[in-house]
């Protein structure tokens, strides 16, 4: 940094510089303070808060391709997304796992359960983003769950819930 942009900033951070700056200016002061507590307000986590619908749909095509939105009463919300594919549970796991790593989701493989008779596997959501509705106290996660319902055909139930 040059000797001449350090000067410039100096009076910025100079305590007199900012009294001097609201006496002469008490309007424009009171006009940047508004400033300030708007954007802070708008920017902080809770005004980011994302719908679970919405989350839902924005989800990775390979994840929410056939799958249709439900009502689901335990779910943050009370929605997800439900459907049959073809397939099995073997087979569609690495797809979902890829397409939710690619979009930002982290798998929590504590919870990961994969087996003939299908799979369950919670993300956390992507850094920076909440989910809307998600009780004190609990962390929103996105639910994944395959049901095996015949050969080469499983049942996917995509949802956020609470732990």
């Amino acid at each position: 940094m040059s000797s001449s942009s350090s000067a410039l900033l100096l009076p910025w951070a100079n305590r007199l510089f900012w009294l001097q700056l609201r006496e002469k200016y008490p309007q424009l002061m009171r006009r940047f303070l508004v400033a300030a507590v708007f954007l802070f307000t708008t920017l902080s986590p809770a005004a980011w808060a994302e719908k679970p619908s919405v989350l839902l749909n924005t989800l990775p095509k390979e994840v929410r391709g056939k799958l249709a939105p439900l009502f689901m009463a335990n779910a943050i919300g009370q929605t997800g997304l439900n459907g049959q594919l073809n397939g099995t549970a073997e087979t569609l796991f690495p797809i979902v796992k890829s397409a939710l790593t690619k979009a930002g989701y982290s798998e929590q493989p504590i919870r990961t359960t994969i087996g003939p008779w299908g799979f369950s596997a919670t993300w956390a959501p992507p850094i920076g983003v909440s989910v809307d509705g998600t009780a004190s106290q609990k962390t929103a996660v996105l639910v994944t769950q395959a049901t095996a319902l015949g050969p080469e055909r499983v049942n996917l139930n995509v949802r956020f819930d609470g732990l």
